[in-house]
């Protein structure tokens, strides 16, 4: 597959000043399916919302280990920029 054919979902550049932070473990790392000089990894709910990412080159990792932060709404505005209460999210 070439790459110009996938729809790849962009990085998360946003702060709802409500976050939790997923710890991905060495294991988690090497089961994924890294096939870009640049993989990131991104949290999306279940409306389709981007709600977090992280990179997972091999530069950017920290003992073979990466974090991400999977932000929440920020209920003080009128949009929904992160998770709802309950949502659950999925990552690609």
């Amino acid at each position: 597959m070439v790459k110009a054919q996938c729809d790849l979902p962009q990085p998360y550049t946003g702060n709802t000043g409500s976050n939790m932070t997923l710890f991905l473990g060495s294991q988690v790392i090497d089961a994924l399916p890294i096939s870009s000089d640049s993989p990131y990894v991104v949290a999306i709910s279940t409306g389709g919302l981007i709600v977090g990412s992280a990179s997972v080159a091999s530069t950017d990792l920290i003992g073979g280990q990466q974090s991400i932060g999977v932000w929440g709404d920020d209920t003080g505005t009128p949009e929904i920029d992160g998770l709802l209460a309950g949502e659950k999210s999925h990552f690609n």
